[in-house]
């Protein structure tokens, strides 16, 4: 599981498990604490935020900055170390 909040040092990570069917039921989302496994499962509304033609794809009422806002460090560029050649 991979937390979908903006990074954070207190609460809990929030990851989305499941799209549910009829979109105005939203969304099943698991929850967990630092070195612990996901012991939750909930059903949350999404959040109704949008930019343009972009929505959030968070939960209702989450913490920090929605989605597209937030840059997400597996799209980054991984720079690779140089090693001086023999």
């Amino acid at each position: 599981m991979r937390c979908v909040l903006q990074a954070h040092v207190a609460g809990d990570h929030q990851a989305l498990v499941r799209e549910l069917a009829d979109s105005k039921d939203g969304s099943l989302w698991t929850a967990w604490s630092d070195g612990q496994d996901p012991a939750e499962l909930s059903v949350r509304s999404d959040c109704p935020a949008r930019r343009a033609d972009e929505a959030c794809c968070s939960f209702a009422h989450h913490p920090g900055s929605h989605t597209y806002d937030v840059t997400d460090p597996w799209t980054l560029p991984v720079h690779q170390p140089r090693f001086p050649r023999p």
